[in-house]
């Protein structure tokens, strides 16, 4: 398994989830120097850029599945004018470059609450009081992102996998979630989802698949069976 910003709140915590459940992991980070985390657990740490074809066939040499987990920044700035939008399309670019033609590669990615519809058939990202204006760079990167999985082969089996705008360090049971149609109501939208939660999804989609080539929203609570 391959996690590209392992480094990250959400691609750390997905990592350690794949190594619970016996998986052999590569992470991709900016800077090895400060993951010494990742080694101790038994992860291979490659440095390398997500939007670098070469670096992620590096990442991604022999792995069957790529969780994409990378943000730009730890936090968001202030000013977005100098954004690249097409960051997330250039992974996913790098992604399908370094896939095989023989084989499905299996590819999940952490998506942006602001990509989630609301009930009367609006984005989030198109509401200022939900989501600031000055950030719609940001989610229409992901948007874009959202497009190029659209347009891949299907070689590519993807999932985007997107968490509500609660997310965020909360003490949680791991694996206490739900899957769900990207429409939310308000109280889903805002509702708290810890980065195990996160995980947990995450890690199942990657080893027992039940979603494929579309986008879910990740929430709290109890899954029914199928």
């Amino acid at each position: 398994m391959t996690v590209l910003g392992a480094g990250g709140r959400a691609g750390r915590a997905i990592s350690e989830a794949l190594v619970s459940h016996g998986c052999l992991v590569t992470g991709l980070v900016r800077n090895d120097r400060h993951h010494g985390v990742l080694r101790a657990l038994g992860i291979r740490v490659v440095t390398g850029d997500a939007t670098v074809a070469s670096d992620v066939a590096m990442a991604m040499s022999g792995t069957d599945a790529v969780v994409n987990a990378v943000t730009p920044f730890s936090t968001p700035p202030p000013d977005l004018e100098a954004f690249d939008e097409g960051f997330y399309e250039k992974i996913i670019a790098a992604i399908s470059a370094s896939a095989s033609s023989a084989r499905t590669l299996r590819v999940v990615t952490v998506g942006l609450f602001a990509m989630l519809s609301l009930p009367d058939g609006t984005k989030v990202m198109d509401d200022p009081d939900r989501f600031p204006a000055q950030l719609r760079p940001f989610a229409r990167a992901h948007a874009r992102e959202a497009q190029a999985l659209r347009r891949s082969e299907l070689a590519l089996d993807w999932l985007v996998a997107i968490p509500p705008a609660g997310l965020g360090d909360r003490e949680v049971t791991e694996g206490s979630y739900r899957l769900s149609e990207p429409v939310m109501r308000l109280e889903q939208l805002t509702s708290a989802l810890g980065y195990k939660q996160l995980a947990g999804a995450v890690a199942d989609q990657i080893l027992l698949p039940t979603h494929h080539r579309q986008q879910v929203a990740i929430i709290s609570g109890v899954q029914s069976p199928p």
